[in-house]
């Protein structure tokens, strides 16, 4: 599957949609070079995509458009008591 409109088909169709319908990504940025910018604090993990330029990288399934940003995203931690 190839051609003009095959990305927004997939995103649309495949990776946004919830299962059983779809992987029902969060984000799903087609046709970018990104990567995941990761920052580390005591309590917190926090995840940044970036695109090749260091910009958010945007949920759209063309590069040439704009979209909500993608994150970025918080884990922090939880207590739990002492195993034993």
């Amino acid at each position: 599957m190839a051609g003009p409109g095959t990305a927004a088909l997939l995103h649309n169709a495949f990776y946004k949609p919830q299962p059983p319908n779809g992987v029902g990504m969060q984000c799903a940025a087609m046709d970018t070079f990104s990567y995941a910018e990761v920052t580390v604090g005591r309590k917190t993990l926090k995840v940044e995509l970036k695109d090749i330029h260091g910009d958010t990288v945007q949920d759209t399934a063309d590069r040439d458009d704009t979209g909500p940003p993608c994150g970025p995203y918080v884990l922090h931690a939880q207590n739990h008591p002492p195993a034993g």
